[in-house]
């Protein structure tokens, strides 16, 4: 099983931008080096129906990888909340996924986060990945 950490200050700004989202589903970047991931960006939600779905603005991302880059960072997967589910992957996200990224799913309710997964693509389906802080 592969290892995922996420600094302190990156997971509680994850936390918070799921929530945020909150009843649609939120979307961004994982940025750090090695697996570290050291900061959390949102990006805009650009699918048509952003209750059940996300898609990232390919413009959007480029330039948020541009921006990663100049500040010594890189792309280590993207985060999307799951509004009233559980944090595992669906068929979309399966169906979306590139492989050598790490996928976090925050599960959000009205109440706050429910819940926090990360999940790696191997051989065309998710593992889970273990969060360490």
């Amino acid at each position: 099983m592969s290892e995922l950490t996420i600094a302190a200050a990156a997971r509680a700004r994850l936390l918070e931008l799921a929530q945020a989202a909150y009843p649609e589903e939120g979307c961004g970047l994982l940025l750090g080096v090695g697996a570290r991931v050291e900061q959390v960006w949102a990006l805009a939600n650009a699918a048509a129906d952003r209750r059940r779905h996300y898609r990232l603005d390919p413009i959007e991302y480029m330039r948020a990888e541009q921006r990663a880059d100049a500040a010594g960072l890189r792309v280590l997967g993207i985060w999307h909340s799951h509004p009233d589910a559980e944090p595992v992957p669906s068929a979309q996200d399966l169906a979306d996924a590139w492989p050598g990224w790490s996928y976090v799913i925050v599960g959000t309710s009205a109440a706050g986060v429910t819940g926090l997964r990360s999940w790696r693509l191997r051989d065309g389906e998710f593992l889970e990945e273990v969060i360490s802080p």
